[in-house]
């Protein structure tokens, strides 16, 4: 019982909902049979919990049929019932919040038989209603303006022949717009599912057609369309960064009036994937950018997924704001957004991300503490220790240790088979570039125009090599030029 798909879906009701759905299934409208009355009581009234020893089929077939002997059949029919009337009364819910679509079948109905006046007066309600309420003219809205102008060209035609090209042209470009703007969302989401997961390519029907079409000005003063045209084009065109600025520009300015929460969540997603992967390929000038886009992320609360905000989303806002050197909007943002993490990996990535703060700031001992606290789980744990070693040997003068580190740790690399190579090359690069800088730091004996012409050439390969936390390679260069 307790497994069953109507237990499942009635524990996920709140009380509030409990109460209208009793009140629903008792309506004599909706459902006439007592014994479905009376189960709904037994299943609503109390608050069931999964170990309740009275929560087992037999005992309440037993009080929906007292004089009779259970019979499964019987009590499968009776939770189909149940379950039927309970999904009907969420579809009900949800309805009666649209007043659109109650207006919608409304209209339709006085087509059909012909109610003119009725008809009339409640369209025009209905129009200036959907113009007025819509708080963003999101694929919702531009799927009710279709709607609305369908209902009345199927008016046209049976009652007003006189008006029925202007009626027919309307209904076609709410069409236009409802199918570009749809495609154009579908195609970004699946393009951008491409370049992450690597999914196999398959011809999109009237892909050229939507990609020129969404060029012509009357399409480009939809913003909705705009909004998803472009991140296409970031998508499908990444050298041309043009596209992903106006992008940023229309997201940081005015997105409130236009996207829906999820619809500006999923394309500030894309967004920051195309910045990410520009960060990857070694342009570090979108570490701004990235950061700009993340504030946006966290105003209203888009951010956050069932009230969550994403593992990924919390790591990478602290490494951006770290990287850019915003050192108390990180700790801040690490403390207020912690409540928000899952309760199920709070304390773990609390604990990750405090690491790479107290690290950033120089406190090595605390930042180990804080690594210790999470056992090393994982190889990004130890990783991350055995950097921060690195940095301490470094800044410390321990030529020994840091000689025994970089050797043992490259041995530790080479023998890793759940890294990928490319992580492990960049982390080999790390380890090498710090011993070659290091090295030219302790050799004092060597004249200082060798050392700088040495600490030139390797900045210069640092730059255009791939490797884990360049930035703080090339201040450990900068710092030592000047100093000598």
């Amino acid at each position: 019982m307790k497994n069953s798909k109507l237990f499942q879906l009635l524990n996920r009701l709140t009380l509030e909902e409990k109460e209208r759905l009793e009140a629903y299934v008792h309506s004599p409208y909706l459902n006439k049979n007592k014994r479905i009355k009376h189960f709904c009581k037994l299943l609503v009234d109390r608050n069931w919990n999964l170990h309740h020893p009275d929560l087992v089929k037999e005992k309440i077939y037993k009080q929906v049929f007292p004089t009779e002997a259970y019979m499964d059949e019987n009590f499968r029919v009776l939770t189909s019932q149940f379950l039927k009337l309970t999904e009907q009364f969420l579809a009900m819910e949800v309805w009666k919040k649209d007043s659109f679509i109650q207006s919608y079948h409304t209209l339709n109905t006085y087509s059909e038989k012909r109610l003119n006046k009725h008809f009339r007066a409640l369209y025009k309600k209905a129009k200036h209603q959907l113009n007025q309420s819509s708080t963003s003219k999101d694929i919702t809205f531009f799927y009710n303006k279709f709607l609305l102008s369908e209902i009345n060209y199927a008016y046209t035609i049976l009652n007003d022949r006189a008006n029925i090209d202007a009626a027919f042209y309307n209904t076609m470009d709410h069409f236009d717009i409802y199918l570009l703007a749809n495609k154009l969302r579908y195609i970004s989401t699946f393009v951008n599912q491409q370049n992450i997961q690597h999914i196999e390519e398959r011809p999109i029907l009237f892909y050229n057609e939507i990609m020129n079409i969404t060029k012509e000005a009357n399409y480009q003063q939809e913003e909705y369309i705009r909004y998803y045209s472009l991140i296409l084009y970031c998508l499908t065109e990444p050298e041309n960064e043009i596209h992903f600025l106006k992008l940023k520009t229309l997201l940081l300015e005015k997105h409130t009036s236009v996207l829906t929460k999820s619809e500006l969540r999923e394309i500030l997603n894309m967004a920051t994937s195309y910045a990410v992967r520009k960060i990857k390929a070694g342009n570090e000038k979108y570490y701004p950018h990235l950061f700009d886009l993340y504030i946006s992320y966290l105003k209203d609360d888009t951010i956050l997924t069932g009230g969550f905000i994403r593992e990924q989303h919390y790591a990478n806002i602290v490494r951006i704001a770290l990287y850019l050197n915003q050192l108390e909007w990180a700790y801040d943002f690490i403390e207020n957004y912690k409540a928000r993490l899952n309760e199920n990996i709070r304390e773990r990535v609390y604990d990750q991300n405090t690491f790479h703060y107290l690290a950033a700031i120089g406190k090595h001992k605390d930042a180990a503490n804080a690594l210790h606290r999470l056992n090393f789980e994982n190889n990004a744990d130890l990783i991350n220790y055995q950097i921060l070693l690195l940095k301490d040997y470094f800044q410390s003068d321990n030529k020994e240790a840091i000689e025994s580190l970089v050797n043992n740790f490259r041995n530790w690399i080479k023998r890793n088979r759940k890294m990928t190579d490319n992580a492990k090359a960049q982390l080999r690069n790390l380890f090498d570039f710090s011993i070659k800088i290091y090295r030219i730091k302790t050799n004092v004996e060597r004249k200082v125009q060798t050392r700088k012409k040495q600490l030139r050439d390797i900045q210069l390969t640092i730059r255009k090599t791939k490797t884990r936390d360049r930035k703080w390679l090339l201040e450990q260069v900068v710092d030592l030029f000047q100093k000598m």
